[in-house]
């Protein structure tokens, strides 16, 4: 199945957002891998003007998505994300002051930056605005002892039905499976193969 282009903009957003704060490290869109420690631990190293190479980066996970009607015409998407923090552990710095600072810089301007605040619902007084600190631990990462932090932002969007299930009558096309412009898909299953 395609990805959605829904999720794209909320994303980019998302880390053009990371990407404006101070000494943020390296930000990527999704969460990233390597065959290799070193390979892996590279993904992540970062020099901020006053230190030396260490693990401090970020990314980007889409964690739930719901659609729920919203009129006749149109759908509610809601979109839950995680934005994980890593940065390498160091008493002598005062690393874990550093990071909570780092944290509260990223939360700050994932509430008030334009170009992800445009995803989010009105919301009453006591209801959640921007991103959440959902957790904040130790974790050995790439073989390096850092902190990570767990950041959680809700996105809320309406489309028109029309373009949202034209998107994914484009996925069942490319699966083999053709949908005729009445949008009912008609699928023979081969009996005792």
């Amino acid at each position: 199945m395609n990805a959605t282009p829904y999720t794209t903009p909320i994303r980019l957003a998302i880390a053009q957002t990371l990407n404006r704060v101070k000494d943020v490290g390296r930000v990527h869109e999704y969460e990233r891998y390597a065959a290799d420690s070193k390979a892996f631990k590279n993904l992540y190293m970062f020099a901020c003007s006053d230190k030396k190479d260490h693990i401090r980066g970020w990314y980007i996970k889409h964690a739930k998505g719901r659609v729920t009607n919203f009129s006749t015409t149109r759908y509610q998407l809601i979109d839950t994300w995680e934005v994980v923090g890593l940065m390498s552990q160091h008493d002598e710095t005062q690393s874990d002051i550093v990071f909570d600072e780092l944290v509260g810089d990223v939360c700050r301007s994932l509430r008030t930056d334009g170009s992800v605040t445009v995803f989010y619902e009105e919301s009453g007084e006591d209801q959640e605005v921007g991103a959440q600190l959902t957790s904040s631990e130790h974790v050995m990462f790439a073989g390096v002892l850092c902190h990570r932090a767990v950041l959680e932002l809700v996105t809320v969007r309406t489309v028109k039905k029309v373009e949202l299930d034209a998107a994914h009558l484009d996925d069942f096309n490319t699966a083999g499976v053709k949908v005729p412009p009445t949008g009912t898909a008609i699928i023979t299953l081969n009996e005792g193969v």
